[in-house]
């Protein structure tokens, strides 16, 4: 991703490699630090830490994202996302347990789909994750902010988004997801995670031709003490 940012950037931007909680830029050096559909990949002490590092005074950070799915008008495709991101989650709790081969793919039970503490906005809440990752909940993020000690006020602001989209872009947009993309790299398919299910769906009741989508941003910002304070 970023050797493809850099390759269409100017000359105004650069990239650079680091991690969250270590960047490797020098102390108050931004006014702004964005966190953008990326927080809840990120350990948050060593984050929050780093982020004050390099904060001037009364600077800010941002950590702004997207409850899914967007808004599309249409119940039906909605709920569809949702019914299809519950099967994802159960297969990928599977590969979690270590299952693999027919046990792996075979026909979900019913507790498997038991929403329990699911939420279509944050699919990080109570998620459990293969390959020894871990992450965490969108919903908690302010006040794991609040807590952290890094910055002098916390609050959290929704933003409203409005944007174009058929039925290929919604279904582009659930196959972009990190749990799709870990079963197709586990061998199972479109058929058996019901994303041809939900795609039919989506292509019945959607179409081809672009309609209004509303997205909702939710902002949880830090705000840096000032000097004086």
């Amino acid at each position: 991703m970023r050797a493809t940012a850099t390759a269409s950037g100017g000359d105004a931007v650069r990239y650079r490699p680091g991690w969250s909680h270590a960047t490797g830029l020098d102390d108050g050096c931004a006014d702004v630090v964005l966190a953008v559909q990326a927080l809840h990949w990120m350990e948050p002490g060593a984050t929050f830490a780093e982020v004050a590092r390099l904060l001037r005074p009364g600077g800010v950070f941002a950590a702004i994202d997207c409850d899914w799915p967007p808004v599309v008008g249409d119940a039906v495709a909605e709920q569809a996302w949702e019914d299809c991101r519950l099967q994802l989650r159960a297969f990928e709790a599977r590969l979690a347990d270590g299952l693999a081969g027919e046990a792996l793919r075979g026909p979900l039970a019913a507790a498997e789909l038991d929403p329990g503490g699911y939420s279509a906005s944050d699919a990080h809440r109570r998620r459990r994750l293969s390959e020894g990752l871990r992450s965490w909940s969108k919903t908690d993020h302010l006040e794991r902010m609040a807590a952290s000690g890094a910055f002098g006020w916390c609050r959290e602001v929704a933003l409203a988004g409005h944007e174009d989209g058929d039925a290929a872009r919604f279904v582009g947009l659930l196959r972009s997801q990190g749990d799709y993309q870990t079963l197709l790299r586990n061998g199972l398919d479109d058929t058996t995670v019901g994303m041809a299910h939900f795609a039919r769906i989506v292509g019945e009741r959607l179409g081809d031709e672009p309609r209004p989508w509303r997205f909702v941003y939710r902002a949880r910002l830090g705000f840096a003490p000032t000097s004086s304070a």
